[in-house]
C-alpha cells in the first residue's frame, strides 16, 4: 500500500526494530515482533486515530512470522520484520482510508 512505501514508514518501522531488539543481536523473536507491531500501532494511532488502534491478534501475526522464518530459527531479521509489517500495515491503510471516507461523507450530512 501507499503507506508501506513512505519514508515516514520506514523510519519507524526501523525505529521499533532497534528498541525491541534491546540486545543487539541483529533479530526478533515473535513476542519481540509483536511488542513491536504494538509500538508501531501506537505510533501511528497519535496521526490517524481509530484505525490503526486495532492491532492484528497474536494468532494471525504468529501465523505471518512461521510463514517468514523460512530457516526455523525461531526469530526474524530487519528484513523480515520490516515484510511482516508491510504486510500487517496494508491492510491497516485500508481501514484508514475507509474511516476518513465515511467521516468526510458523514459530517457533512449530519451538520
Amino acid at each position: 500500500s501507499w503507506l508501506t512505501q513512505t519514508r515516514y514508514f520506514q523510519k519507524v518501522v526501523d525505529w521499533s526494530f532497534d528498541v525491541i531488539d534491546s540486545d543487539d543481536s541483529g533479530d526478533v523473536s515473535l513476542e519481540e515482533l509483536y511488542s513491536g507491531l504494538l509500538l508501531v500501532h501506537l505510533k501511528f494511532a497519535v496521526y490517524v486515530g481509530a484505525p490503526a488502534c486495532r492491532p492484528a491478534s497474536r494468532e494471525y501475526v504468529a501465523e505471518i512470522f512461521h510463514l517468514l522464518d523460512t530457516d526455523d530459527s525461531g526469530t526474524l531479521t530487519k528484513e523480515e520484520f520490516t515484510i511482516v509489517m508491510k504486510i500487517l500495515y496494508s491492510q491497516v491503510f485500508t481501514r484508514i482510508v475507509i474511516q476518513w471516507t465515511l467521516t468526510l461523507m458523514i459530517v457533512p450530512l449530519v451538520s
